[in-house]
């Protein structure tokens, strides 16, 4: 168990030191790597520079950490081609101003997010009145209409440009925020309010008596545009500005497809982000793990050589099944591939395209060194695992009746 433990670790160390530091192509690549299987060709190299771009937007400003892809909003478009699939700087929301006479803020401006709608209050009680004096309607419209202002002053105080509410706005709202100079937007579904709060750093409120000028968020420019006949609105925020990503396909299941690519792509291109270094593919990484175990286990003494000499032989299975499944000689393309990368260097691996030897990075089948380093390491511990479950079960054994290994027959 300590032999294999060994081995896992010179292993690991060793990746660090044939990886590369990924330049943008690499990075794409590395994506494109990651998908392999997954959709066709054009999808799959268009959805790796748009998750690239993605990731390397999110990550600006964001002090090391890693991308938060949960900012990227997909919005769906029928009946164009997957490859014309784009990427949005901002939020793009299906919707439009309340009231034409609003202003838009190109510039930028704050923003207040209600969780709720401005409307005339209904009264909790199951209760008829009966008016005799046509005054008193009168009155009570006053009534409503000042509640409705009052509400409507609350948020204007608070220095808000723009208001998103989850609910309605009936004409008397809308009539007010107009006067105040406020551009709202209403029936905006919750998690897109928690998308703008997350890009333009506002604090949802429930009560618009309760909003201050502590809940407003920041954002850089508030557009719109009509797309298939439909008015759209673009919102960049201050805080983190935000990706749309625009899904398109010719069936429903078709988008569905694209959609979950693009997560997959835009998972690993995050992770990238926050450690760019890359190892080739096509077997090379664990060809060049073999030659340097082998080396460095001829001077490990004792009992530990023998595990791992075994784990230098296990990582060989995988240039020769990759081989195998390309239609070449398992056992003669890795002889050769050995032999090539004492020549010419580690980033050496099988071009199964051509069938031939090839630079991993001039063909362009790498993957992110902290895949191929937990893909080891996770494996070693398994494999341990597997290893006590046998010792105890032997352990285990009447050690008076001998293990012959099967029946003995009479």
């Amino acid at each position: 168990e300590s032999g294999y433990r060994m081995a896992a670790a010179e292993a690991a160390n060793h990746l660090l030191s044939i990886s590369r530091d990924a330049s943008k192509s690499m990075l794409e690549d590395a994506v494109l790597t990651s998908l392999a299987g997954k959709s066709d060709e054009g999808v799959r190299s268009r959805l790796s520079v748009l998750a690239v771009e993605a990731a390397t937007g999110l990550s600006d400003g964001n002090d090391g950490r890693s991308p938060d892809e949960s900012t990227i909003k997909r919005i769906h478009e029928l009946g164009r081609p997957s490859e014309a699939s784009e990427l949005v700087a901002g939020l793009v929301l299906a919707k439009q101003k309340v009231s034409p006479d609003m202003p838009l803020h190109p510039d930028g401006g704050k923003v207040l997010l209600l969780d709720g709608g401005i409307s005339r209050r209904k009264p909790n009680l199951d209760a008829s009145f009966t008016i005799r004096d046509p005054s008193m309607l009168e009155a009570l419209q006053q009534q409503e209409a000042a509640d409705v202002k009052a509400r409507v002053d609350a948020i204007a105080a608070t220095g808000c440009s723009v208001l998103f509410a989850r609910d309605g706005l009936d004409d008397m709202a809308i009539a007010a925020l107009d006067s105040a100079g406020i551009t709202a937007y209403r029936r905006v579904e919750k998690p897109d309010l928690d998308l703008i709060a997350m890009t333009t750093g506002a604090t949802l409120i429930h009560e618009p008596s309760l909003a201050s000028a502590e809940d407003l968020g920041l954002f850089e420019s508030l557009t719109e545009s009509k797309w298939a006949e439909v008015n759209h609105l673009m919102l960049k925020g201050s805080k983190a500005h935000g990706y749309t990503l625009i899904v398109r396909g010719t069936s429903k299941v078709r988008i569905e497809e694209v959609e979950r690519c693009f997560t997959d792509a835009v998972n690993v291109a995050c992770n990238m982000v926050t450690d760019s270094r890359v190892v080739p593919g096509g077997g090379a990484t664990q060809v060049s793990l073999s030659r340097h175990l082998r080396a460095w286990g001829a001077t490990v003494a004792g009992r530990e050589q023998l595990a791992i000499e075994a784990f230098a032989a296990a990582l060989e299975t995988i240039p020769m099944t990759l081989a195998t499944n390309a239609g070449m000689s398992a056992l003669d393309e890795l002889i050769s591939l050995t032999a090539t990368q004492h020549e010419q260097g580690d980033w050496i691996g099988l071009d199964l395209v051509s069938k031939r030897q090839a630079d991993m990075a001039e063909v362009g089948v790498v993957e992110p060194v902290g895949v191929a380093r937990n893909a080891i390491l996770g494996a070693t511990e398994a494999a341990v695992s597997v290893l006590r479950i046998d010792d105890v079960l032997w352990a285990s054994q009447d050690p008076s009746q001998p293990d012959l290994g099967g029946e003995v027959e009479d």
